[in-house]
């Protein structure tokens, strides 16, 4: 995983172990172990997922990630 914040990169290629679950209507969560949650949605073909934080309060995070490598 890499971070940026405003710019910056905070984390470079950082391994942190985590679960996920995705539901049968794309949505799911997301949780780093021992760090924040996430609460996503996957794009139907794959190619994408959308993610917000949902834990710790006060952590306002939201991405939408896309597929870079093939399938």
């Amino acid at each position: 995983m890499t971070f940026r914040l405003g710019g910056v990169t905070v984390l470079e290629n950082a391994v942190s172990p985590l679960s996920y679950i995705v539901n049968a209507d794309c949505t799911g969560s997301i949780t780093v172990t021992n760090g924040p949650s996430f609460g996503i949605f996957v794009a139907p073909d794959g190619e994408s997922f959308a993610e917000i934080s949902t834990a710790p309060p006060g952590n306002v995070v939201s991405d939408i990630a896309h597929r870079v490598s093939r399938k």
